[in-house]
C-alpha cells in the first residue's frame, strides 16, 4: 500500500471512529440519576416501664415476649415491639407523596396512635396522625405539590392490648427526592 492510500484510509477509519462515539454519548438528563424513592425503617422501642402487671399477665398468657415477660422488667427501660417507616416518592414534576406505616412486632395488638409527620422544604408541612385503633399494621400517604428536595419524619408513640405498654416511635427521616 502507498503512504498516500495509507493515510487516506487512516483518517477515514479515524472519521468514523470520531463519529460514531459522537452518535453513542449522546446528552443525559440530570434527573436520570436522582433518587425518586426514599424510605427508612427504626424499631419502635418499649417503655418497659409503662408495662403494668395486666399488661404482663396479658402477654404472659398470650406468648408475646417482650420487657422480660415470665422473668422481670425492672431495671429494664426498653425493647423491640415492633418497626416504623416513613417513605417519599417522586410521582412527577413537583408532585410528591409522603408515606408512613407502623408495625406492631410479637403479635400484640395497636389500640391507640400518636403520630407526628413533617416534611419539607419543598411544599413543607406537618400533620398530627392521633387516633384510637385496632391492628398490628397501619399506614397512611399525604400528597404534597411543589419543588425543591423533599424529605420526611416521623415521630410519636403507639399503645399495644389495652394501653398496657406504649412504644416509642424514635424520631427519624428519610432521605431526600427531588420534585
Amino acid at each position: 500500500m502507498t503512504t498516500r492510500i495509507r493515510r487516506r484510509l487512516t483518517g477515514s477509519l479515524l472519521t468514523g471512529a470520531a463519529a460514531t462515539s459522537m452518535i453513542v454519548a449522546g446528552p443525559v438528563s440530570a434527573r436520570a440519576s436522582e433518587a425518586t424513592h426514599a424510605e427508612v425503617t427504626v424499631p419502635l422501642v418499649a417503655d418497659c416501664s409503662t408495662l403494668t402487671d395486666r399488661g404482663r399477665a396479658y402477654f404472659r398468657a398470650n406468648d408475646i415476649q417482650i420487657c422480660g415477660v415470665g422473668g422481670s422488667s425492672r431495671g429494664v427501660v426498653s425493647g423491640n415491639c415492633g418497626t416504623s417507616t416513613i417513605y417519599v416518592d417522586r410521582l412527577g414534576s413537583g408532585r410528591g407523596r409522603v408515606s408512613w406505616s407502623i408495625f406492631a412486632g410479637g403479635g400484640s395488638t395497636m389500640v391507640f396512635r400518636n403520630i407526628a409527620i413533617n416534611w419539607g422544604p419543598a411544599a413543607g408541612g406537618s400533620f398530627a396522625d392521633v387516633s384510637p385503633m385496632a391492628g398490628l399494621a397501619y399506614s397512611k400517604s399525604r400528597l404534597v405539590n411543589g419543588k425543591g428536595k423533599l424529605k420526611a419524619s416521623i415521630s410519636g408513640s403507639v399503645k399495644l392490648v389495652g394501653k398496657y405498654l406504649t412504644c416509642t416511635i424514635p424520631r427519624h427521616e428519610a432521605a431526600s427526592v427531588t420534585l
